[in-house]
């Protein structure tokens, strides 16, 4: 089954992007899921998720304040879950929910989310929450309580 994973972050900076390694390392010994990977901005941990043998792109999304790439970045989104044949497309972290959930939701694509953070309440966790999920992922109870309020 081919997997898509869309993550915001092309940089190790903390807890999520380590998560997302183990999840790959993990991988090599897991039979019938194939994992293709978009970058929304280049850095080592592209580079990193590459030398493990992923099939990875950078879709540069820029800042969130320029609404037309936003849309572009979607778009492109949308291209690549077509052309790879993406089943299941995760989106790691709020900021790839934002990219990948509305061009799932075109390409008819399941999306799932992997919310890693605590969601604050701020009016961009409340757009966020709207854009359909088939699951929300979260690595712990104060995450998934957080996510459960904010729903």
């Amino acid at each position: 089954m081919n997997v898509g994973i869309v993550m915001p972050l092309g940089d190790k900076r903390g807890g999520a992007e380590l998560m997302l390694l183990q999840l790959l390392r993990a991988n090599k010994r897991t039979a019938g899921v194939a994992y293709s990977l978009v970058f929304l901005e280049d850095g080592p941990l592209v580079e990193e998720s590459a030398a493990l043998g992923y099939p990875v792109r950078v879709i540069p999304a820029g800042k969130l304040r320029q609404p037309g790439r936003l849309l572009s970045t979607q778009w492109k989104i949308y291209g690549w879950l077509k052309q790879e044949r993406i089943r299941i497309v995760v989106s790691w972290m709020s900021k790839g929910h934002l990219y990948a959930g509305p061009a799932a939701r075109l390409a008819r694509v399941a999306a799932v989310w992997y919310q890693h953070g605590i969601p604050a309440g701020t009016r961009m966790d409340r757009v966020i929450n709207a854009i359909p999920a088939r699951a929300v992922a979260c690595p712990s109870n104060a995450a998934r309580s957080a996510q459960l309020r904010a729903a």
